[in-house]
């Protein structure tokens, strides 16, 4: 049941992306219906819990091999929405979950969810993907995963490269424990990310 109807929208906006994909990597939309004030969609039933968690855990084995894993499978995952003109917009790792627990298995196989700010794309005269509509304000949009923005979207600029930047961010959280640009006020992480210019360590 949805009290808000930008709730609604949104599930229908997911349902509608999911319908028109299909990748070993991202999440199956099996069926969806509606009743009265009800949506139902039938996903895949996923029983390895989400990426952020498995990397949280201390008894799972985290090794570049592992990370490279995730890395290629979540890229493959992107191209196949990208070449749709479909932009994610919220690729973290709690919107990763795990075909198995890691901890037990040690095999990292992934599905990419939550296609909720999911957006399809239009082709400007100038070759630059746009969005095809109005932009939310940021708060609304961020929705607690700022950490994860590209520089770009903070102007409400919207391209495929702000789900390779997430992408990255992620990698980047697996190898290291921690995100590469961190604060716990919103401003401050904004000019981190976009004027930061950080120099590796070598």
């Amino acid at each position: 049941v949805f009290e808000v109807a930008g709730a609604w929208l949104s599930a229908r906006k997911e349902a509608s992306v999911l319908q028109s994909v299909s990748h070993p990597h991202i999440v199956k939309l099996i069926e969806v219906f509606e009743k009265e004030r009800w949506l139902f969609l039938v996903m895949d039933y996923i029983i390895g819990g989400q990426l952020f968690q498995a990397l949280a855990n201390p008894r799972t084995a985290i090794t570049e091999g592992c990370v490279a894993l995730v890395g290629s499978q979540l890229l493959q995952a992107l191209q196949h929405l990208h070449l749709r003109r479909i932009i994610h917009r919220d690729v973290k790792a709690e919107n990763i979950l795990l075909l198995e627990d890691p901890a037990k298995t040690r095999r990292w196989h992934i599905k990419l969810i939550d296609f909720g700010l999911a957006q399809r794309m239009e082709h400007s005269s100038s070759f630059m993907f746009r969005m095809c509509q109005q932009e939310p304000p940021l708060e609304h949009l961020v929705c607690g995963t700022a950490y994860y923005c590209a520089p770009e979207v903070w102007f409400h600029d919207y391209s495929p490269s702000v789900d390779v930047w997430a992408a990255g961010v992620v990698l980047y959280l697996a190898i290291f424990g921690q995100f590469p640009f961190h604060d716990r006020n919103q401003a401050t992480l904004e000019v981190l990310i976009c004027e930061e210019n950080r120099e590796p360590s070598y």
